[in-house]
């Protein structure tokens, strides 16, 4: 049994790397580009200061780009808190609060929500958009080289 991100992330590079893992209308990703693209995540987040069992929050809907911030945060030991685009941004903010995130990625969705209260969290080191946004770095410019950070999987 498979028991973390980072050993399903291993294996299905190891077996398959070719092979198609997700898809989506517009586009797929095979263990290979998965892997190196939540490498990518995994090393900025680390670069950002993310250090083990701290909160990543992604706002948005799920397509590929949300699973490889998934995997990022298993790289990088972090615990992805996902969060609905359809919240207020008063629900938003109180949730990011709590659950202490120091980084939050969002989509053009998310980035909808989240931009009335993003002022307003304190916490918040860095935010991450998707999607081209005038305030805040896009995925592809943030995400840094594709080098697995090292940090064990704990259990739990």
């Amino acid at each position: 049994m498979v028991a973390s991100l980072r050993a399903l992330l291993d294996q299905g590079f190891d077996d398959t790397p070719d092979s198609v893992v997700l898809s989506e209308p517009r586009g797929s990703l095979t263990w290979s580009q998965l892997r190196d693209r939540a490498r990518g995540i995994a090393s900025a987040l680390v670069r950002d200061g993310v250090s083990a069992q701290d909160r990543v929050v992604f706002v948005g809907k799920n397509d590929l780009r949300f699973f490889e911030v998934l995997f990022g945060c298993g790289l990088a030991g972090a615990v992805l808190v996902p969060l609905n685009w359809r919240l207020t941004p008063a629900d938003l903010l109180a949730m990011i609060s709590d659950c202490g995130a120091a980084v939050v990625v969002v989509d053009r969705a998310g980035a909808e929500a989240l931009g009335p209260v993003v002022d307003d969290l304190s916490a918040v080191r860095t935010v991450v958009a998707i999607d081209p946004h005038p305030r805040w770095p896009d995925l592809e410019e943030w995400r840094g080289p594709a080098q697995d950070p090292g940090v064990p999987a704990e259990p739990g």
